[in-house]
């Protein structure tokens, strides 16, 4: 074996992907002003630094706290005027890539999310965000 190969360091495990960091945006008034009521239940889950009412500012300064996450899920929780405050903001600020946004229905018509078959509104319950880790995901169950 020459002096090169065995300086050489073969590994037949790929570097782990960078987990990734998801922060919401509540509309506190969305849905009957229930969305006040999912913000601590969501910082119980993703940290309150992740959780951005969208009351105090809108979408950018979560945004901007985040721009240089490589790895970044977006969750827009209110109705479908919040989802396309959300979205658009990310067009009109230019965030690329996009990142994967997610949806929590909570308005009062949740056309969106009723015609995508993501169903057609959410309550926020505390046990639900407890149990969450017991329940499987959309993604586990295919």
């Amino acid at each position: 074996m020459s002096v090169a190969a065995r300086n050489w360091r073969i590994s037949s495990h790929a570097p782990a992907p960078q987990s990734p960091k998801i922060i919401a945006f509540v509309n506190p008034i969305s849905g009957a002003q229930r969305g006040s009521d999912l913000i601590p239940l969501l910082a119980e889950v993703l940290g309150r630094e992740n959780v951005y009412d969208l009351s105090a500012g809108g979408p950018l300064p979560g945004l901007i706290d985040n721009l240089q996450e490589k790895n970044l899920r977006v969750v827009a929780c209110g109705g479908d005027g919040t989802i396309r405050w959300v979205i658009q903001t990310l067009i009109d600020y230019n965030f690329l890539p996009l990142p994967l946004i997610g949806v929590l229905p909570m308005g009062t018509g949740n056309d969106l999310s009723r015609e995508f078959g993501w169903g057609i509104s959410y309550t926020p319950k505390r046990h639900e965000v407890r149990d969450r880790e017991s329940r499987p995901t959309a993604a586990s169950a295919h």
